[in-house]
């Protein structure tokens, strides 16, 4: 037994992923198997059994295989242990193929693989299995196995065979897999030069995968096939054709270009899952050669097995490419759903394209409307930083890159895939020559580009487009989303600055009407009453009827003078701007205990020296708020107000016992305290309203001491200060120095 056969068994065993591989040869005169080589299971059992006497098959099953040339599973017991899958009587074999082994004229044996228990055999290990019992079928042909020669060629070519059947389970591209596998056909046949042709995407075109032999600029378009009638008689033939003179004049030759010199050539289809992917072609740089019916059986079989592989490299690459298209649009929709700035969110989905896809680089161009240009805002790759900030013109004529521009203008992709690399105007980096420009739309309205290259040709196909154009629509929504925002932000920041505007000019004027009211009517009015005083002194009781009247007229100047400094007090206390917060609160809690009757609880800490005037004033009016409320809703009975600093903050609380608002609705429902609550988130405060129905309610409002310190606090917690200068109203390191003042009022206390 030939040494290398056995060696070619056990690779092709470990090839398959079978557990044994036995070759029989056939006997057609005594009926009778002969082992001839076997490695792993149920080869040592077929041996054993042909020592022990002839291997006759008994019910004629390996008979009629051989008859049929077809390959057969069976998963039979007796079968099985006919095959050597059986050992002392226990059955180790699930399932075997009996592959027929013929050569042109009769059958010569079979080719039995056998799988343990569990295990099954798939189409493609089938598949492969037919082509290497046409390939050992001329092993089994002769009386013996030939001469020295014969047996060494016939090495070469199994040995070829096995290395592209090796390549099936390679990781790799067929860009990568085709130039090996055209050496390893080439040699044992003894061609010099050949080539892959793949059906490209487009209908009736073909684009060269590989060469062999012949170093040559690739063509830089798809070729179509009715150009060459040899490529048409290929693809409607199943076998291989070796055309002996196959350029007889110049026109027949100038259709095999970019070969100068053609005169015989052999063509093969490549042929997998029931159609056509493509057509080898190979000859002996334009010698005119003879090839035998092995020869070109063999080449048949290498060609088929070649599209296998080919075939299998595509689908594995076209897998990997959409489970990368998949994780692709999965991270840039978890990326737009969290990230809100538009100039981090575009740097992001740039690296994460091209980490995906694996290209050169990425870069994004949005519209910009004044430059009448794009601009680029985002991108990704070797030296990408440089390229920021650079315009497009998108006027006519004025372009650099036009293809971005055409892809901008008519709102269509862009596929570009050359042989040669791009020019430097057409590209952003050297040595692209695959690239992909995907239009940026909101509600079919352009806003940008998105634009891919790759330094490997055929990078990108009509799936890529697909897939980038619907990134290129999420990205345009979130461009259109991000501007709108803010367009929302910029509006929201006037309204705010106008809402402050107007609440200044409405403290100024109650301030001025409050001063008004205090020193000129009440003071006029004060005058008033002295001046009645004086003259119930002249009338003396001389007239009784003028002293009551001119007593009416006293009590009526002193309510208008009581009511003229209350007015005047609620619209701005005097107090509040001469001697502080805390003791214009505890004026207006006395003022508030005697009108409503309610007990009012005042806990506070005077600052030293006095908080900024605007954040009094925020303060005052808060409480003012709350204790209306409370008057009008709440019933209440008793109200605390406490006024804490802590860590550079300034917690105020009023809490009451009344009778609370609905559970679930914590929300402020009157203008008031929504005015409120924007005035104190103005500061870069937060109110909180904690409420149920029968609890009584609490309303806390955190406000910064430092304006500064504009950072909203944490609900619960005030952060510290940051930063370690202290301004009006802090300490050094952002402490308060408090003096404890507290207050008690109720009904009937001054």
């Amino acid at each position: 037994m030939p040494r290398f056969l056995r060696a070619l068994l056990r690779r092709s065993c470990r090839a398959l992923g079978a557990d044994g591989l036995s070759l029989l040869a056939y006997d057609g005169a005594r009926r009778e198997f002969s082992p001839v080589a076997g490695v792993g299971l149920g080869a040592h059992a077929l041996i054993t059994n042909f020592h022990k006497g002839p291997l006759r098959d008994g019910g004629g099953f390996l008979r009629r295989i051989v008859a049929s040339g077809r390959p057969a599973p069976t998963h039979a017991p007796r079968r099985l242990e006919l095959l050597g899958g059986a050992r002392n009587g226990r059955t180790r074999a699930g399932c075997a193929v009996v592959v027929p082994l013929q050569a042109p004229r009769r059958a010569h044996g079979c080719l039995v693989a056998l799988w343990r228990v569990g295990k099954r055999a798939a189409a493609r290990e089938m598949l492969s299995l037919r082509v290497l019992g046409e390939t050992l079928a001329p092993l089994l042909s002769g009386d013996a196995l030939g001469s020295g020669e014969d047996r060494i060629e016939r090495s070469r070519q199994l040995r070829a065979f096995y290395r592209i059947c090796r390549l099936a389970s390679a990781a790799e591209g067929p860009e990568e897999v085709g130039p090996r596998i055209l050496k390893d056909f080439c040699e044992p046949l003894g061609f010099s030069r050949a080539e892959i042709w793949l059906m490209g995407p487009e209908r009736h075109k073909m684009r060269l995968l590989c060469t062999y032999g012949q170093a040559y600029a690739l063509p830089p378009r798809p070729v179509n096939i009715r150009d060459c009638p040899f490529t048409m008689l290929l693809m409607r033939r199943r076998q291989g054709i070796h055309h002996p003179d196959v350029c007889r004049n110049a026109s027949a030759r100038s259709q095999w270009t970019p070969w100068e010199v053609v005169s015989s050539v052999f063509g093969a289809p490549l042929r997998a899952r029931g159609r056509v992917i493509g057509t080898i072609c190979a000859d002996r740089h334009g010698e005119r050669f003879e090839m035998t019916a092995t020869d070109l059986e063999l080449a048949t079989v290498l060609a088929a097995l070649t599209a296998e592989v080919i075939d299998g490299s595509i689908e594995r690459q076209a897998r990997a490419k959409r489970h990368r298209q998949m994780i692709l649009l999965n991270r840039a929709g978890r990326v737009i759903g969290v990230e809100g700035r538009l100039p981090a969110l575009l740097s992001r989905l740039a690296r994460i394209v091209r980490a995906q896809t694996g290209c050169l680089g990425v870069v994004i161009r949005l519209h910009d409307e004044r430059a009448r240009a794009l601009r680029v805002v985002a991108a990704d790759g070797p030296g990408a930083g440089a390229l920021i900030g650079q315009l497009c013109p998108t006027r006519r004529g004025r372009a650099s890159l036009t293809t971005g521009v055409l892809s901008f203008v008519s709102k269509r992709p862009i596929l570009i895939n050359r042989a040669r690399p791009l020019l430097p105007s057409e590209a952003y980096w050297p040595e692209v020559r695959s690239a992909l420009v995907i239009p940026i739309r909101a509600q079919e309205r352009p806003l940008g580009v998105l634009r891919l290259e790759a330094a490997r040709r055929f990078t990108f196909d009509e799936e890529d487009v697909k897939v980038f154009s619907i990134l290129g629509e999420q990205i345009g929504h979130v461009i259109e989303r991000a501007r709108a925002l803010e367009t929302l932000r910029r509006k929201q920041a006037d309204l705010t600055a106008l809402s402050a505007n107007q609440e200044k000019m409405l403290e100024e004027d109650r301030r001025r009407i409050a001063r008004e009211l205090h020193d000129e009517l009440a003071q006029s009015m004060t005058a008033a009453r002295i001046n009645l005083g004086i003259l119930q002194t002249l009338t003396g009781g001389d007239r009784p009827e003028v002293q009551r009247v001119l007593g009416d007229s006293a009590a009526l100047i002193d309510r208008t003078i009581a009511e003229t400094r209350r007015i005047s007090m609620d619209l701005r206390p005097v107090m509040l701007d001469d001697l502080g917060l805390v003791p214009a609160l505890r004026w207006y809690t006395g003022t508030f205990a005697q009108r409503t009757g309610i007990r009012v609880a005042l806990k506070a800490r005077a600052a030293e020296p006095r908080m900024r005037r605007g954040l009094e004033t925020l303060l005052y009016r808060f409480v003012q708020e709350a204790l209306t409320n409370v008057a009008r809703h709440a019933r209440a009975r008793q109200v605390q107000i406490s006024l804490v600093g802590q860590d550079g903050h300034l917690r105020a609380v009023v809490s009451d016992d009344g009778v609370g608002m609905p559970s679930g609705n914590p929300k402020p429902a009157g203008l008031g305290l929504l005015g409120m609550r924007e005035r104190i988130e103005r500061t870069g405060g937060t109110l909180r309203i904690i409420s149920q129905r029968g609890a009584g309610t609490r309303l806390e409002a955190m406000v910064p001491l430092d304006p500064a310190a504009g950072a909203r606090p944490e609900q619960g917690s005030p952060p510290a200060v940051r930063g370690a200068g202290a301004r009006r109203g802090t300490a050094a390191g952002g402490a308060v120095a408090w003096r404890d003042t507290d207050a008690e009022a109720q009904g009937g206390l001054s």
